[in-house]
């Protein structure tokens, strides 16, 4: 039996960052939970792996440096209720991964020991 072949008319890295960007606009109409939990986890996945495919494609680019951070989620007392690791590459790509879990609560952002901004819930 012949092996059927398909030609994919656009680039891996562009139709990781379209599944991406599809799977964000779901995350945002889904309440708060775990199901949103893993379509965040899996966009997130799809735009690392776009990256990815990207460097690997152009020679003589240097990979980026990614950074840990860590977003606290605050209770109304002040006290951390809840935290989240994960990793960027700047500060206003974590801000904006952050930017999703204020929910009702403020957000802290730290990277390490380096307190990077504070979310008010009131604000989004």
């Amino acid at each position: 039996m012949e092996r059927r072949r398909f030609t994919q008319e656009t680039p891996l890295d562009q139709r990781l960052d379209d599944h991406a960007k599809r799977l964000r606009k779901e995350a945002k109409g889904t309440p708060t939970g775990i199901k949103r939990d893993d379509l965040i986890r899996r966009a997130r996945q799809a735009e690392t792996a776009a990256r990815m495919s990207e460097w690997l494609s152009k020679p003589g680019i240097q990979p980026p440096q990614v950074n840990e951070y860590r977003a606290f989620t605050m209770g109304h007392d002040g006290h951390i209720t809840a935290s989240r690791e994960f990793r960027c590459t700047d500060d206003s790509e974590a801000v904006v991964w952050a930017k999703q879990w204020v929910d009702g609560h403020d957000i802290e952002l730290w990277s390490g020991e380096r307190f990077v901004i504070r979310l008010d819930h009131r604000q989004k």
